[in-house]
């Protein structure tokens, strides 16, 4: 796939007359379409910041259906390199707090973010400390909105105990 068609598909995914089940299947083909060129060597690295920021403005907007697809995509962008776009881009999100889909977004993207840095031992999680501050101001971000919003139901994978070294 050439690399112009992947901005193409982002494009299709956001656009506002495009049926759901259209932007569906342009998710999944973006999706497959990332997971075999991102790290192969066939997409340039030039292209690879700007389709991160148009994902990360993609998520909140977009149905659940599609933000999944969206939100594995970022997961293979953000564990080659976490820019601090990314997390400037969730604390935004978490301030803004105008919608529980904004803050459930945004606390997608944190998990991302920080199953990079942790590791298991003896099944307890641990958080390497190069991040651990700003994960913790995302948590505590997302705890104070989560209870101006009273958003009752919070998926518990999203927050699951974490220890910081």
């Amino acid at each position: 796939m050439q690399q112009a068609n992947l901005l193409t598909l982002l494009q299709v995914i956001g656009g506002r007359d495009v049926e759901l089940d259209l932007k569906q299947i342009a998710a999944i083909y973006l999706k497959n379409s990332i997971k075999r060129q991102w790290y192969s060597g066939v997409l340039d690295a030039s292209l690879k910041p700007p389709m991160t920021s148009q994902l990360l403005q993609l998520v909140p907007a977009v149905p659940a259906a599609v933000q999944d697809q969206l939100l594995e995509c970022l997961r293979v962008s953000i564990q080659e390199h976490t820019s601090p776009d990314v997390v400037n881009q969730i604390f935004m999100w978490l301030e803004a707090g105008n919608s529980g889909e904004t803050v459930m977004a945004a606390l997608k993207v944190m998990r991302i973010v920080a199953r990079k840095y942790e590791y298991r031992d003896g099944g307890a999680l641990f958080v390497t400390v190069v991040h651990s501050s700003a994960i913790e101001t995302c948590l505590a971000s997302a705890n104070h909105v989560l209870a101006a919003c009273c958003i009752a139901h919070t998926p518990h994978s999203l927050f699951l105990p974490l220890h910081v070294l």
